[in-house]
């Protein structure tokens, strides 16, 4: 049968049997505001190693991939605009040629050290400086004079770069203006670009002469990073949470069957009781949501893209409202007197 309860005295209703001083549905908001605040934490801790580990991958040479001659007896040569152009490209931090010209004498610190000329999109300290000298061969503050062949240069140790550029043992010197083209162009990815992926269409924009070249990544690991985090389990967490939350908001919701009985009692129809029983878990489920978003707020410095962490709060709390209503809607349909027994 109807009753004269409208969806705004619901409302009301619900607010105060979640929010209100005496509700016994405080352990359940309470709960929410923990777990969906714990959703955030695991995120971030999940990224912070993440993170962590590609930027150790990324030193040691990952996504470093050298463009050049696919066979020594089959020569090919990379044009030098085409291969700085590389550079421009979405997901690629610098690009350039790397030209070998040989050994020098450096005065005061260095007899017979390797010496080569290298794009400034590659290694753009070359603007300021004539030479980028290796962190190996000179350990000098700041910009500084050196002497090749007879020759004065202002240099600058070269600072520290992905395994697979070679800046700690060579002198490393601009491109003359006739270094128009090279055997070998050397392009560093953007650490979350997965070089197998992108490197056939990096070398489709190369304007090349000769025969073909290849594309090899200095740093090669029999598992994809990546591929590792995007597949792990933990990307269920806010669901496990949600889960457990709704399963705990219901078993509070029925040790209150008494206090629900009430309702029955005084001429509450089912279907108002199953629509009071939603918006308490609603606004339950709600109040983790706000508070995953809340703690996205604070701690989006530490998360890789805050969105992640919004989602897992949505899914946090569908999750949370769908298990703690299904597991209390057969409530409403029992009888009155039953409930009112129940402890």
């Amino acid at each position: 049968m109807p009753d004269s309860w409208r969806f705004a005295d619901l409302t009301r209703e619900a607010l105060r049997n979640v929010f209100g001083r005496s509700a016994r549905l405080l352990p359940a908001v309470a709960l929410a505001g923990v777990l969906g605040a714990s959703s955030v934490g695991v995120l971030v801790l999940e990224q912070r190693s993440f993170t962590d580990e590609i930027a150790d991958l990324t030193t040691q040479g990952r996504g470093v991939v050298i463009v050049g001659e696919a066979s020594p007896d089959r020569p090919a040569r990379i044009s030098r605009s085409s291969c700085e152009a590389i550079a421009e490209v979405p997901g690629v931090e610098q690009a350039g040629l790397i030209i070998d010209s040989g050994r020098v004498d450096a005065v005061p610190f260095a007899v017979d050290a390797p010496a080569r000329r290298a794009s400034t999109t590659l290694f753009p300290q070359l603007g300021e400086v004539d030479v980028l000298v290796g962190d190996t061969l000179a350990a000098q503050q700041g910009p500084f004079r050196t002497f090749v062949s007879g020759q004065a240069f202002d240099a600058m140790i070269a600072p520290p770069s992905r395994e697979g550029t070679g800046t700690a043992f060579t002198l490393t010197f601009p491109l003359l203006p006739d270094d128009t083209s090279a055997a070998r162009c050397v392009i560093l990815l953007g650490p979350y670009v997965s070089a197998p992926e992108v490197t056939a269409d990096l070398i489709a924009q190369l304007d090349i002469e000769g025969n073909t070249v290849s594309g090899q990544e200095v740093l090669t690991t029999p598992l994809d990073p990546i591929a590792d985090y995007l597949s792990r389990i933990s990307r269920f967490a806010p669901l496990a949470l949600g889960l457990a939350g709704g399963f705990i908001t219901a078993v509070i919701t029925r040790t209150r069957t008494s206090e629900l009985a009430v309702y029955r009692l005084s001429g509450t129809a089912r279907a108002s009781l199953l629509t009071l029983i939603t918006l308490e878990n609603l606004l339950i489920a709600g109040t983790a949501a706000a508070v995953t978003g809340i703690a996205s707020l604070l701690l989006v410095a530490h998360l890789l893209d805050p969105a992640t962490a919004a989602l897992g709060g949505f899914a946090l709390a569908g999750t949370w409202a769908f298990v703690a209503t299904l597991a209390s809607a057969d409530i409403p349909f029992r009888r009155p007197t039953d409930l009112a027994k129940d402890r």
